[in-house]
């Protein structure tokens, strides 16, 4: 096996064929890299066909990914983790998986799923469809029967409900509210301004990040 820079070259001879014939079998490269966030502690592992440095440039245009949230706070680093020589694009992912698996992170999704974990998944989201289908269907043929049985409760507890809902409530924003107006108070502008403070902007590019940014356009 020969390492040309770019990945293996094997060259392995078949029986079956003249003696002097053999198969070249060229093998691809990725890397597994982390992406570390110096402000919070957080991690996000990822995998690429493309140096480090390219894949994490690239991560600014895909703003659903947990890996942009790091770099747009502008204190960031990354590092590679280890390359992976692989024929099957699966292995490279499988290979980021055993981190997504190992070491805590913000990776929003699994890097791969085999089938087994897709059905799985599946079957647990029809579950959960139908528990709903159950819950909407019970609510809608009980309708009148929940609206007769709240209406006893408050005829029963009439008294009580009405002395609760007039105790006046301290906030933490220094102001007072009644219980069965709580909501309301929640979306005041004055309880919402006590709790507003300016926000630094941190820099969208760090240094480091400028300087991958020069040489993916070199």
């Amino acid at each position: 096996m020969v390492n040309f820079g770019l990945g293996f070259l094997s060259i392995s001879k078949h029986n079956n064929l003249k003696k002097n014939t053999h198969f070249l079998y060229i093998m691809n490269k990725g890397y597994i890299y982390k992406i570390s966030c110096n402000i919070t502690g957080e991690d996000y592992y990822g995998s690429t066909k493309q140096t480090v440095k390219k894949r994490v440039y690239g991560h600014l245009f895909k703003k659903d990914c947990a890996a942009t949230a790091i770099i747009e706070r502008g204190n960031y680093s990354y590092t590679q983790l280890e390359e992976v020589f692989y024929n099957d694009p699966k292995d490279l992912v499988k290979r980021e998986k055993y981190y997504y698996m190992t070491y805590p992170n913000i990776n929003k999704t699994s890097p791969y799923t085999t089938l087994q974990e897709r059905k799985e998944q599946k079957a647990m989201n029809e579950k959960t469809e139908k528990r709903k289908e159950r819950k909407r269907q019970y609510y809608k043929e009980h309708s009148e029967e929940r609206k007769k049985y709240q209406r006893e409760v408050y005829k029963t507890q009439r008294e009580a409900i009405l002395e609760r809902n007039h105790i006046p409530i301290e906030c933490e924003c220094g102001h007072h509210y009644h219980y069965n107006h709580r909501n309301r108070h929640l979306a005041t502008k004055r309880h919402n301004e006590m709790f507003q403070e300016p926000i630094p902007l941190a820099p969208l590019f760090s240094e480091e990040f400028d300087a991958v940014l020069v040489e993916g356009i070199n």
